[in-house]
């Protein structure tokens, strides 16, 4: 997704957020009932119904051919913060790669049901515009240094699944 796609749903929720506040409001010097004409109404709900899709699209579109890299961490000590926030911070930089669209990295959220596994303790979801994409990070400096300098020290084991 390009930059101007990731602001959008912002930029929209700012300026809908922006017309609930103020909509209605008059000057001091002039009487205001509070409410809002049908005409504002329906408009103020085809900005939020236009959030909603957005945001959607956001989260639901890939590209097509695109791929998904999931990355699953066990540390050597498993909660180490210092070893979590090394992690975290090195999947920002994988940012740099070329053929990469998109870096999710997050800790495991604890759950108690027994189809969730949450035992690790970082995942890092990264998109990829093709398979060759894929095959080129594999070996891109980048990414081969982090496996060495920041993977390797801190994780006990790691999984990896491709989904395309």
């Amino acid at each position: 997704m390009t930059t101007t796609g990731r602001w959008l749903p912002l930029v929209c929720a700012g300026l809908l957020t922006l017309i609930l506040v103020f909509a209605g409001c008059k000057s001091p010097d002039q009487e205001s009932s509070g409410a809002l004409s049908l005409r504002d109404r329906a408009w103020m709900d085809s900005m939020a119904d236009a959030f909603v899709r957005a945001r959607l699209a956001e989260v639901t579109t890939r590209p097509a051919g695109g791929v998904t890299h999931v990355v699953l961490v066990w540390l050597k000590k498993p909660g180490d913060p210092d070893a979590r926030a090394a992690l975290l911070d090195a999947a920002h930089q994988l940012r740099t790669i070329p053929g990469v669209l998109d870096v999710q990295s997050g800790e495991a959220l604890p759950s108690t049901r027994p189809v969730v596994d949450s035992s690790f303790d970082v995942a890092m979801v990264i998109t990829f515009a093709d398979v060759a994409a894929l095959q080129a990070y594999a070996t891109h400096p980048v990414h081969l240094k982090l496996v060495e300098e920041v993977l390797k020290p801190n994780a006990d084991h790691y999984q990896i699944y491709d989904i395309r």
